[in-house]
């Protein structure tokens, strides 16, 4: 109990909860069992979003046990990926008949049954941070996802409508079978509505089926009559993709996804709510729209990764890594920062993906051929043509950073990287063992950037950030009012989400680079980042909330899937 007792009274100091909530959950766990946390959740003393926010910054201490087993070695042969991603949980340990059951939410009350269940034992739960378990998800639960489905962890979902190149395009309603999966569904009737010029979905369970409702924007609805058997596989993959799984059962629930459609990006806004039949899904459609365009533009807002940026491309020699997640519009911030670093260069060659953007003034190869080492190739071949720029749509092997980095002892070298931002992809370098040549100072830096929606004037509602969160911030600024959107005719309501990219900038100073690749940093690397310097995208966006310009939930969502080391 002694621990227990420590942490109930970490968490009365923290201001998270208040001392009569302790002794209400104290009593609890003596009477059934489970742990502080867990009963603490149960009961509704905490908010989720703080509990996680305490938990990041002292998990290590209150269990470096548990924390190791989440990170290196959980239980894989108990539960199936699918339900482990679904509910976003890890089994820890098995003592005895009782199992360790890491989990991020608890209020899902036959979740626990049902594992029981399924594992024959007795689960004891343990509440643990949203980016920790989603983190051990990642490296050890691997699933099969089908064609056209990219599930990223820290990040949006994809599901891609049309890809004649993977032979995946929408089904007609009328030929798809009922046994269909859901996801063929969902990818027929998203297409069914685009091709109706609608820009909602409503499904909605009644008695007799599975009810369809197209709303045009004129007015008007065009329904459809489904089979009631499709209602529980639709929902579970769109409470999948949008991850409200991952962000517990508040009402409405919300949640989204990213759709690709060609060379199109759509976001997909999924809102549920009970009816009497069961949940209902209201779909939104939306076009994802950058108001600007030069780099110069989006980096005006992010002073310190401007400097940073600006000053590790003057030698004109070294690679420069873009990372930015899918779906995050990385061929458009591509092709800005090429158009802004390459008006000095003469001969440029620029190896473009399918849908890169085109840059003026670029020898343009696109890459369309799909094999082994084409990339790879391109790159041998560009170089000796001795350009004095080179840039890459994107590389993912050592094999082809290792070319870009030894290409960048004569010539600036700018490459994109799917990681979620700066800190994923030195996390990426590190692994490669790429960090010699980062000592040798080939490295110019790291640009990580991510979109996020801009506030709406016509329909910002305010948001009480330290009422949910009250250990954010230990002396907050007051640095402004937090605003969150609700959607109206002027944006959602018109099929439009304004979006600006965030910036962060990580050099690539071999000494900050020794600092952050320590083992066991306390805190984490994002953590380590900050003290020496670097303004992380969560300090950012958060810094952009405070102005009232970008939506709070932008810098939350980031909080709550990297945890408090995003800032």
């Amino acid at each position: 109990m002694g621990d227990r007792r420590l942490l109930g009274e970490l968490l009365v100091e923290a201001g998270l909860v208040l001392r009569e909530d302790l002794e209400a959950a104290l009593a609890e766990q003596r009477l059934r069992g489970g742990r502080l946390c867990y009963q603490l959740m149960r009961l509704g003393k905490v908010t989720p979003g703080s509990l996680f926010v305490f938990l990041q910054d002292h998990f290590g201490i209150i269990a470096p046990d548990l924390l190791e087993i989440l990170r290196r070695e959980p239980l894989l042969d108990l539960i199936p990926a699918r339900l482990a991603h679904f509910y976003q949980m890890v089994p820890l340990r098995r003592e005895g008949d009782r199992l360790l059951l890491a989990l991020a939410y608890v209020d899902n009350p036959s979740l626990i049954p049902a594992v029981e269940e399924l594992t024959g034992l007795k689960v004891e739960p343990v509440i643990c941070p949203p980016g920790l378990i989603q983190e051990s998800l990642a490296r050890f639960f691997a699933t099969d996802d089908e064609p056209g489905v990219v599930r990223r962890v820290l990040e949006d979902s994809l599901l891609v409508l049309s890809d004649p190149a993977k032979d995946i395009f929408p089904l007609t309603l009328e030929v798809l079978k009922e046994s269909a999966s859901p996801v063929i569904w969902l990818r027929s009737l998203v297409a069914e509505g685009i091709k109706r010029r609608c820009r909602e979905i409503l499904l909605e369970p009644v008695e007799d089926g599975l009810k369809v409702s197209f709303r045009q924007r004129e007015g008007g609805d065009s329904l459809r009559l489904l089979p009631g058997a499709l209602q529980t596989g639709l929902g579970l993959v769109l409470e999948d993709l949008s991850k409200m799984a991952a962000r517990g059962r508040t009402v409405p629930r919300e949640g989204r996804f990213r759709l690709r459609h060609g060379e199109r990006r759509l976001g997909i806004l999924v809102t549920s709510l009970p009816s009497l039949n069961g949940d209902a899904y209201h779909l939104r459609i939306v076009e994802e729209r950058i108001r600007k365009e030069s780099l110069e533009e989006m980096l005006e807002d992010y002073p310190q990764a401007r400097a940073g940026l600006e000053s590790s491309v003057a030698a004109r020699k070294g690679i420069l890594f873009l990372a930015m997640p899918e779906g995050h519009c990385r061929d458009q911030i591509l092709a800005a920062l090429i158009q802004a670093v390459r008006w000095q260069a003469g001969r440029c060659i620029f190896l473009a993906g399918p849908h890169s953007l085109p840059v003026p003034g670029m020898d343009a190869r696109v890459l369309e051929e799909i094999r082994p080492h084409a990339l790879l190739d391109s790159i041998e071949a560009a170089i000796e043509d001795r350009p004095d720029l080179l840039a890459v749509h994107a590389i993912e092997t050592r094999e082809e950073a290792e070319a870009l980095f030894d290409a960048g002892e004569k010539r600036l070298v700018v490459t994109g990287v799917r990681r979620a931002d700066a800190f994923e992809a030195l996390e990426w370098i590190h692994q490669l063992g790429l960090l010699p040549q980062v000592k040798e100072g080939r490295l110019c830096g790291i640009l990580g950037a991510r979109m996020v929606e801009r506030i709406c004037e016509h329909c910002r509602r305010r948001y009480d950030l330290l009422e949910e969160f009250p250990n954010l911030m230990a002396e907050p600024s007051g640095g402004g009012l937090y605003f969150a959107n609700t959607g109206c005719r002027a944006c959602r309501g018109a099929g439009v989400v304004d979006l600006e990219p965030a910036f962060e900038f990580l050099p690539g100073d071999p000494a900050i680079w020794e600092r952050l690749t320590r083992p066991s940093l306390p805190g984490g690397i994002r953590r380590e980042g900050t003290r020496s310097g670097v303004k992380t995208l969560y300090a950012g966006v958060l810094a952009r909330a405070a102005a009232g310009e970008v939506d709070v939930r932008e810098p939350l969502r980031l909080l709550q899937l990297e945890g408090r080391t995003a800032g």
